[in-house]
């Protein structure tokens, strides 16, 4: 999924990148799955995120599911409410550790999304090869929304 021309626009960026696997089309997208495995991102950046998933989730007019892992449960709720939106939006704690073989077995009607934040190293600490794993088996759209600060 991360390529030599990615990698510069990623970690060269003071600005989100987005960067993906669309496989299908976007209008035929059921929901978006943000999962957010431990440790992978700040609070005051996990604002920013929730913020474009929802954004997202309003322009395809489906809902938005977030699987966190339960250290980000109650601050997604609250940051979710502050946004004030009626948009509809579910919350669940990750059960498992994210293993590429978890997502795989999603449905291709939905759009998965995992957050990167930070330097390729710390990226690289958090996400490890899933992306790039996800890329390879899941048939889905499948991408990466990258805040650097």
């Amino acid at each position: 999924m991360l390529g030599s021309v990615l990698d510069e626009v990623i970690w060269g960026s003071d600005t989100p990148v987005m960067i993906g696997k669309l496989s299908l089309p976007l209008n035929g997208m059921k929901r978006i799955v943000f999962v957010i495995p431990p440790k992978t991102v700040p609070p005051v950046i996990l604002r920013r995120m929730l913020e474009t998933n929802l954004t997202l989730a309003k322009a395809l007019n489906v809902p938005l599911e977030i699987v966190a892992d339960k250290a980000y449960l109650q601050i997604a709720g609250t940051l979710l409410l502050a946004t004030e939106s009626d948009h509809p939006v579910k919350i669940e704690a990750l059960t498992d550790q994210l293993k590429p073989e978890n997502l795989v077995n999603e449905s291709t009607s939905s759009f998965i999304i995992l957050p990167g934040f930070g330097s390729r190293k710390r990226v690289a600490d958090t996400l490890g090869h899933i992306p790039e794993q996800l890329a390879k088996t899941f048939d889905g759209n499948l991408a990466v929304l990258h805040f650097d600060r």
